[in-house]
């Protein structure tokens, strides 16, 4: 099964930044991945659904579904992503 996540990592953070359903699909694939066992692929996918999260150009529909798969982190890594988000001028979310 970690072979498996490994592989689907890359072509998930792939998929995000093409953006629409697919995107929105990816998301979900990443937040599978947040507990991987195979520490580059976790941390692959915290990175990216973070920083699709906060980032202002990306579609508002993607952001949240990102900002979703985050939901079931810790306090402690939501907290900090939530006051970007309200600190954000362009804030769409």
């Amino acid at each position: 099964m970690a072979q498996r996540s490994y592989r689907a990592a890359p072509l998930a953070r792939q998929a995000i930044a093409e953006g629409g359903d697919i995107g929105v699909a990816a998301a979900g694939v990443l937040r599978t991945l947040l507990t991987s066992r195979h520490s580059a692929t976790a941390t692959l996918a915290l990175d990216t659904l973070i920083a699709t999260t906060l980032d202002s150009n990306q579609d508002r529909r993607l952001r949240l579904a990102a900002f979703d798969a985050l939901q079931d982190m810790p306090a402690e890594v939501r907290a900090p992503i939530a006051d970007a988000l309200r600190r954000d001028d362009k804030n769409t979310l």
